[in-house]
């Protein structure tokens, strides 16, 4: 169970939105360390609702030769709030790539369910693919998927020999599917297809899962973030904590966890946002041309 949260800023609009990233970092940071929503909806004690088990940061924008280039922070598997929080947020917000283009924030706070790892290996957002054609994929993922099935997708020759976190799994499914890849649609083609599939899955052995995933993805220098939020009808008594959120603000976007969203509604007047929740078993393409929405069947 994590906490996420991804920004855009698709224009060089550095000096007008640079407050934004600072107050949206500062919600996502606050969750990580209150959520309340844990409480009410899992009935964890107040004291345990932290998101404590590792954080990363991942900033990507455009050089002056019109290149992506990437910054990826995750300090070690102490607990993000356990920094001071206005030295975090400048190291972050003071990204050379939050400086240009295309400017793009991945942030990701981990809360390992039980009997899972602790280590680098899971700490998120995690690069699960990065190839010659300038090609980076970039994944963050808050739920549960059923480690079996995503076995049974798997090449034997991909399964691993120790303990990992389904998230591995679906980075490491991910990863196999795109040495079969051929199409020129990449959303149409590949992800929905992807996704669908392991929706289909889980339905058809009538498991319980949730699966929110913000993914950034650069190829051949035009970035673009892919939302999806599908989770069973057996997790709607879950849904106030799953819930991600979608807002935008003239050319700046955010999406991120309900715990963040409540946190920014707290300091910040948001009447000037379109903040909506995101359906679910749906997808959000974000581009530098617009937003495109699917929904799954």
């Amino acid at each position: 169970m994590c906490r996420l949260l991804g920004l855009w800023v698709n224009h060089d609009q550095k000096k007008t939105y640079r407050h934004l990233l600072r107050d949206w970092f500062i919600a996502w940071l606050k969750s990580t360390k209150n959520d309340h929503y844990l409480n009410q909806v899992y009935g964890v004690p107040i004291r345990n609702c932290v998101h404590k088990d590792g954080w990363g940061v991942v900033t990507l924008g455009t050089d002056h030769n019109g290149k992506i280039k990437w910054e990826h922070k995750n300090q070690d598997l102490k607990p993000a709030f356990s920094y001071k929080k206005n030295s975090l947020t400048q190291s972050i917000i003071n990204s050379p790539f939050l400086k240009s283009t295309n400017q793009i924030l991945l942030a990701h706070a981990r809360r390992a369910s039980v009997s899972m790892p602790v280590t680098f290996q899971q700490v998120q957002p995690l690069l699960i693919h990065e190839d010659t054609n300038l090609r980076k994929i970039f994944l963050s993922h808050n739920g549960t998927l059923n480690s079996d099935i995503l076995y049974e997708l798997l090449d034997t020759s991909s399964q691993p020999s120790n303990q990992v976190s389904d998230t591995q799994l679906l980075s490491w499914y991910i990863k196999q599917r795109l040495l079969e890849e051929s199409s020129t649609n990449h959303i149409e083609d590949f992800w929905i297809p992807i996704l669908q599939e392991l929706i289909d899955k889980h339905q058809e052995e009538n498991t319980n899962y949730q699966m929110q995933l913000i993914m950034a993805e650069v190829n051949d220098d035009q970035p673009q973030l892919i939302i999806c939020s599908a989770l069973s009808d057996r997790s709607n008594a879950y849904m106030p904590y799953y819930r991600l959120f979608i807002g935008n603000y003239n050319n700046f976007r955010v999406i991120c966890s309900s715990t963040v969203v409540d946190n920014y509604k707290n300091k910040h007047n948001v009447s000037k946002w379109q903040l909506d929740p995101i359906e679910n078993k749906s997808l959000v393409q974000l581009t530098s041309e617009g937003e495109i929405f699917c929904k799954f069947k």
